[in-house]
This record gives structure tokens, sequence and C-alpha cells, in this order.
């Protein structure tokens, strides 16, 4: 299965950091990109990675494969994508919180635990909770 790897740029990392919870609350949420855009005002698509299939047939295992992937010393020990980093005016090598994982369905965002899905009926529902202070149906 194919992933898309969305970094954060420098002039959204301050605020993409904080997590999803923060991001709300301020009304900041990543600018996810129309199809074929390859960068918006707060991401900067980094590189697509594959993982085949039978690695895991759970969506969330893989993503954490990716985020564990994407660490610096683990992708590049030895500056090997500096190159890479800085053509994309980035500052960042290691997957953090608020950048994004791209599936062929949607889009996640790293959060502080975990990925949350962005502009689904899940995400929707997080939001309420999130301003019902952690509880839903309030």
């Amino acid at each position: 299965m194919q992933f898309k790897i969305w970094y954060m740029l420098p002039t959204y990392f301050s605020t993409g950091i904080m997590g999803y919870a923060f991001c709300l609350h301020k009304n900041q949420l990543p600018q996810l990109p129309a199809p074929g855009v390859e960068k918006t005002d707060t991401h900067v698509l980094l590189r697509t990675v594959n993982l085949p299939d039978q690695y895991s047939s759970s969506l969330t295992r893989r993503m954490e494969k990716i985020f564990v992937d994407q660490q610096g010393e683990v992708w590049s020990p030895n500056g090997e994508a500096r190159f890479l980093i800085k053509s994309k005016g980035l500052q960042h090598t290691s997957m953090s919180v608020g950048d994004m994982i791209e599936t062929q369905e949607r889009f996640y965002l790293v959060d502080r635990i975990g990925f949350v899905p962005l502009n689904t009926e899940a995400e929707k529902a997080y939001r309420v909770m999130i301003k019902n202070g952690g509880v839903l149906g309030r």
C-alpha cells in the first residue's frame, strides 16, 4: 500500500506540534491539499513510501511503522535526507505531531497519541468530544 508523507512547514510547526485539540481550539487545523497539489499553507508533500500489505492488515499498525521509519535516526542516520528536507523548505527530519500521512482514502494527522482521520465523520465526532471537555453527547 502506498502512503504519502506530509510534513509541516516551519510557519505552522509551532501550532501543529501542539496536536489536534490545540489546533482545533485555535481554529488552525491543517489545510488539506486539492488533488495533485504538493504544498498547502501548512504542509508540503515530502515523499511517498510503500508498505507491503503483508506487513499488517491494521492501518494503525502500518501508520505506526511509518512513524518509526520516519524518525531521523532511521531514515537519515548520516544526514542522507538533508538535501530533500532543505529542498522542500523544511527544518525537521523526524516525523512529528502535526505531520500528516495520506492514504488512498484520506489524510491522518499525527497526534500526541495516535492518528486523527481528517475531514471524516469520525473527526467530526472527535471535535464534538474535545469541545465538550472530552465527553461525547454533552
